[in-house]
């Protein structure tokens, strides 16, 4: 009898667990909705292959780094610690 009353209580448990979810689930899933709806607004939508285009035909530049500590100017600016 005292498994019965143990199974019980923590069949409950996970049923009060279930409940506190429910609001959460709920919450999140009306910001997706709403985040969907902007992006449609906003039109995040328009030119899709456009984009994948600019992405495959860009023109490959160095992003340029500035010279500081890390990456002098010139080779003899470097600091040799040695």
């Amino acid at each position: 009898m005292a498994c019965m009353g143990r199974i019980a209580a923590t069949t409950g448990a996970r049923r009060m667990n279930y409940f506190r979810l429910i609001p959460i689930l709920i919450a999140l899933g009306l910001t997706g909705l709403c985040a969907f709806f902007w992006s449609l607004r906003h039109d995040q939508y328009e030119d899709l292959a456009g984009a994948a285009r600019r992405i495959l035909i860009a023109p490959d530049k160095p992003v340029p780094t500035p010279p500081g500590p890390q990456n002098p100017a010139h080779p003899s600016d470097a600091v040799n610690y040695s």
